[in-house]
């Protein structure tokens, strides 16, 4: 049986020039590691700053919105007015009076709501910070019966 020695040959190399290389190189990439990641966190919190603000102006706008809670009269009287249509003017925003007159829409504060009934004149009511609305819709004043006669004179 014959053993084979294997050795390894490593070139010497110059002591001199070898010492300062490695900690060279270990400090160019502590520093480029450390540029990046000082670029990526400073990337993270400037995103981060842009998500708080969308939620800030999200939360701002839906908090702008008011419900308001209403009943709708008719002609000056105790009696509920129900199947008012009340609409949030320049918006798509509707609802419709119940059968007690009473009706609930989110709105922002100086919007303008319109009430439309069948028979009574369209009102318009600027709204305030109060929540609470009382509206009388006035009956369209219709004519009288008008009778029309024709006489005929006999000869």
């Amino acid at each position: 049986m014959m053993k084979l020695k294997m050795t390894l040959a490593i070139p010497e190399l110059q002591e001199q020039n070898t010492k300062w290389i490695i900690p060279f190189v270990l400090i160019i990439a502590f520093f480029g590691l450390g540029i990046q990641a000082t670029k990526a966190q400073e990337k993270m919190q400037a995103e981060q700053k842009i998500n708080q603000l969308q939620e800030n102006i999200k939360t701002k706008a839906s908090n702008d919105t008011i419900e308001y809670k209403g009943i709708v009269y008719y002609n000056n009287s105790n009696e509920p007015l129900p199947g008012v249509e009340i609409i949030v003017k320049g918006t798509k925003t509707v609802t419709i009076s119940d059968i007690n007159g009473e009706f609930t829409i989110r709105a922002k504060k100086r919007n303008v709501l319109i009430f439309k009934y069948i028979s009574c004149e369209i009102k318009e009511l600027k709204l305030k910070k109060k929540p609470t609305i009382i509206v009388n819709l006035d009956k369209i004043p219709t004519p009288g019966v008008v009778v029309i006669t024709k006489y005929e004179e006999e000869d």
